[in-house]
């Protein structure tokens, strides 16, 4: 059976009639009647109705529609009924597409305008307004006047990158049907992690923190870009909360037959609240709001949202070892860990 439905202002709900099938619906038949379907010369009931909340029209050929025309008008009554409420799914759906978009926007404009800034901080913004030839040898005295400056400025502008393309993928992946396009392979988790990790080298040595990653051999089945980004996203958040002059220890023990990632660090202390709501998106810690710290709150939802489809998930243990618990410039610190949680590794039953 083919199904057309619209709100009362003509816009489409919802439609499964196909092209080979447009002229004949678009021929405006209203009512309750019975038609040769011009396609298959097959008899076909068809019926419609319209109301002050939408329009509905369908077309099939099963028995029982042929047969009587009260099941018609039950099935009409009953879409009609649906109506309303496909009007305020189809609003909720475009609310949080929209939302989504919004903050695809506002992050990648925001990444660009720190790359825009990085360049004006090498090379001053009146420099590159001039001939060509004049802005190539403003750009290359800058370069050579401070190496050291534009190193880490490339560096950061190719972290910024990085981190407009995550945004591109974790909204494919979540948002755009993205998680067909998956492709599970087995990958080396030693390697996964420190492609990963290597985009924020700079950002932990600035705070003094030194990263311990444990060799490991082992791989496991994963889609590679998701749970780059997956990581990207906390390491990311593990960035802004570790305690400055403090070692972020990566180990890769196997717990339950499954494969993980655990970050042992000390970071910013996580309330009973916070453990509660951790994942929850919008949401962020207590403590970093109070100190004007807090970003977002999207960095582990987003993680975890794309460590599920891959089969796999974010655990965090707060205080693992309370001796190590300490306050620092207003701010309370514990030692915490972030255990990204894998599949079964290659050669284990």
């Amino acid at each position: 059976m083919f199904l057309h439905l619209t709100n009362g202002n003509g816009d489409i709900l919802y439609s499964s009639i196909p092209e080979t099938c447009q002229a004949c619906f678009r021929q405006g038949k209203r009512s309750i009647g019975t038609t040769i379907c011009p396609g298959t010369k097959a008899r076909r009931r068809y019926a419609s109705t319209r109301t002050k909340e939408g329009t509905v029209y369908f077309c099939g050929d099963d028995k029982a529609l042929l047969r009587s025309r009260r099941i018609v008008r039950e099935r009409l009554r009953l879409y009609s009924d649906m109506l309303q409420e496909l009007e305020h799914l189809r609003k909720g759906v475009a609310q949080n597409v929209s939302q989504h978009m919004r903050r695809l926007m506002h992050n990648l404009i925001s990444q660009n305008a720190h790359n825009i800034q990085e360049i004006y901080d090498i090379v001053p913004q009146e420099s590159l307004g001039r001939r060509m030839s004049e802005q190539i040898d403003s750009v290359q005295e800058a370069l050579k006047e401070d190496p050291l400056k534009a190193a880490k400025a490339f560096l950061r502008m190719n972290k910024h990158n990085v981190a407009m393309k995550c945004e591109f993928s974790a909204f494919k992946f979540l948002y755009d049907g993205g998680e067909s396009a998956m492709k599970i392979r087995q990958h080396k988790v030693h390697k996964v992690v420190l492609n990963a990790l290597h985009l924020f080298f700079q950002d932990f040595r600035d705070k003094g923190v030194w990263i311990e990653v444990e060799q490991f051999e082992g791989s496991v089945a994963i889609d590679y870009e998701s749970i780059q980004v997956a990581l990207y996203h906390l390491i990311d958040n593990a960035v802004k909360y570790v305690l400055n002059n403090t070692r972020v220890n990566v180990t890769f023990p196997i717990v339950d037959g499954k494969q993980r990632i655990r970050f042992d660090m000390v970071s910013m202390l996580i309330s009973d609240t916070d453990i509660l709501r951790l994942f929850d998106e919008g949401y962020s810690g207590q403590l970093p709001r109070t100190l004007r710290l807090a970003g977002h709150g999207l960095g582990l939802a987003i993680a975890r949202d794309l460590l599920k489809l891959n089969g796999a998930d974010l655990e965090v243990r707060r205080n693992v070892d309370p001796a190590l618990r300490q306050t620092m410039m207003l701010a309370e610190y514990e030692n915490n860990q972030f255990d990204v949680v894998l599949g079964i590794p290659l050669g284990v039953n």
